[in-house]
């Protein structure tokens, strides 16, 4: 190749994605107006009966143990009421090739389940032990009539006898702790396509929840009967996607029939429901966002399960596009949700009167996590905003300068078109008694080259990090672990004092598959991504 030829390669190219990038932001960036809200529906008050939370601030109808749900709890606060620890090495990564979301829920004998998003052909459930081996998985999927890979968003639930439960494509299933089958529901005939986001647990011992299509569905625990008649919510589709799947998202990892759909449930897209119910400990009350009458608009509904019957108890307006759980206060008291804008508020989970709304804007996608002091901590690209429970501002951080002293400028003409190094929060927050854990990605962003909107964009990622931090700070809690993956999902603690962290591989995938080629070989994506489980150990 001649001088000249090597000369454009080297500047040229760099020089034109530059360019192009421009013109992407300018020609597909579009302010989304905000829609009207309607006036709320309010109720009179909670449900009459009464139940006490666990000592251990879980509904008795759970496995008492760290993490027998979701989020941990029916309130979804991801709130584990221990002291986290703050410095762990990497003792295994295994289920390497499963892209996982959802945190291992925790049953007898501190044994593990989690569920998987792998194409046909691979078992979407696996029981793992506290030292990291896999005990018995479910049985591979050949068809839909088998547990599916849309099990990869339906965290096994499990109840006070260690039986769990999860939902798939379009059925429930209902399991034994040594994985027998305890029946299996199939929820076509109700009008299900894509079914539930996680399934929950009621005050009566029902199981069910709400689907991405707005059906609310409960059955009896011991042997998957209807409880009570279906309930259609009265929303409609939510808002439009404003972005496409990142071309290759998820190559080789995720079937690929559910990558267009998850991306935009992910998003709080297209879909009526987006996100998992939260269930009061205490009331039974159940609530859950999902999209509105008219476009672009939201509703937090609040839901009375009686023995019976399912009833609306309130509906209070929102931005739409939430794809975010929406999670209970520790009293009981108000529940939170995000907003498409990234804009928190608060309900009164008594009556669905709007307490507050945040001033700051993010993103709709992570869930707020809620400590035992009453603080709301919620993540959007570099930072966290933790909120008092009277919605002012405790602390507002961002992790750029984390980033900033662990990775150089990108160098030569790369500081032209990459950005100075950058943080961007890639799980949920799982919060302790004082310390908060979190996985951090350190990269550099490519301005909006691969998503029209800022809750799309991601960097290129150099680093992906365990970080431990201060719950009263934000601050850093000693040195941050490298990780073999990006996260995507939670980590969380184990019976034995380890820690798991589930990853998807989501943003290595997007930049390994689309950019390493034009990138320097120092800025290259480590690959192929690989995904799975990491078990780490205290040092």
């Amino acid at each position: 190749m001649s001088t000249g030829s090597s000369r454009w390669v080297r500047w040229g190219v760099p020089i034109a994605l530059a360019v192009v990038t421009v013109w992407v932001v300018s020609s597909r960036d579009k302010q989304r107006v905000e829609a009207p809200l309607p006036p709320p529906v309010l109720a009179d008050g909670p449900p009459s009966i009464r139940q006490s939370k666990t000592d251990t601030n879980l509904s008795p109808q759970y496995f008492d143990s760290l993490w027998p749900a979701g989020h941990r709890d029916s309130a979804n606060t991801d709130f584990v009421p221990i002291e986290l620890g703050s410095s762990y090495t990497i003792k295994k990564h295994f289920l390497k090739g499963h892209p996982i979301f959802w945190p291992p829920t925790i049953g007898l004998d501190g044994t593990s389940y989690v569920v998987t998003g792998a194409p046909p052909g691979h078992s979407h459930l696996f029981a793992i032990s506290p030292d990291g081996d896999v005990l018995w998985s479910a049985k591979p999927q050949e068809s839909l009539e088998d547990l599916d890979s849309f099990a990869i968003m339906n965290a096994p639930t499990i109840d006070a006898e260690g039986d769990l439960y999860l939902g798939d494509r379009d059925q429930l299933w209902a399991l034994k702790p040594n994985g027998d089958v305890k029946w299996v529901i199939d929820l076509k005939p109700y009008g299900v396509d894509w079914g539930f986001m996680t399934v929950m647990l009621s005050r009566q011992r029902y199981i069910g929840g709400v689907t991405t299509n707005g059906k609310v569905l409960f059955f009896w625990s011991h042997d998957g009967k209807l409880a009570m008649p279906v309930l259609d919510l009265p929303g409609g589709r939510g808002p439009a996607p404003e972005d496409e799947p990142p071309e290759l998202l998820w190559k080789d990892l995720m079937d690929p029939e559910l990558i267009p759909f998850l991306f935009n449930l992910i998003q709080g897209w297209e879909l009526e429901v987006a996100n998992t119910p939260a269930i009061h400990p205490e009331t039974g009350r159940l609530y859950i966002t999902a999209a509105g009458a008219t476009p672009n608009t939201g509703v937090l509904y609040g839901i009375d399960i009686s023995d019976d019957a399912l009833t609306i108890a309130f509906q209070a307006p929102m931005g739409g596009g939430s794809g975010t759980s929406p999670a209970i206060s520790q009293d009981g008291t108000a529940v939170y949700a995000v907003d498409e804008l990234g804009r928190m508020i608060a309900i009164d989970a008594h009556t669905g009167k709007r307490l507050w709304q945040s001033k700051q804007g993010g993103g709709g996608s992570a869930s707020p996590s809620v400590g035992s002091d009453e603080t709301i901590y919620t993540p959007f690209q570099d930072r966290i905003t933790a909120y008092t429970r009277h919605g002012d501002v405790r602390w507002e951080r961002s992790y750029d300068s984390l980033c900033m002293k662990r990775l150089p400028e990108p160098g030569g003409i790369w500081n032209h078109v990459l950005s100075e190094p950058v943080a961007f929060i890639d799980s949920i927050l799982t919060v302790g008694m004082r310390k908060g854990w979190m996985n951090v990605v350190c990269g550099y962003h490519l301005p909006k080259f691969l998503s029209r909107s800022d809750r799309t964009r991601v960097p290129i990622p150099q680093e992906s990090l365990f970080v431990a931090f201060d719950l009263a700070t934000g601050d850093p809690l000693d040195e941050p672990l490298v990780l073999p993956e990006t996260s995507e999902g939670f980590i969380t603690p184990l019976s034995n004092g380890n820690a798991m962290v589930t990853t998807s591989g989501a943003i290595t995938s997007i930049f390994y598959h689309t950019v390493n080629r034009i990138l320097p070989e120092r800025l290259q994506v480590d690959g192929p991504p690989r995904a799975g489980l990491v078990l780490l150990e205290p040092r």
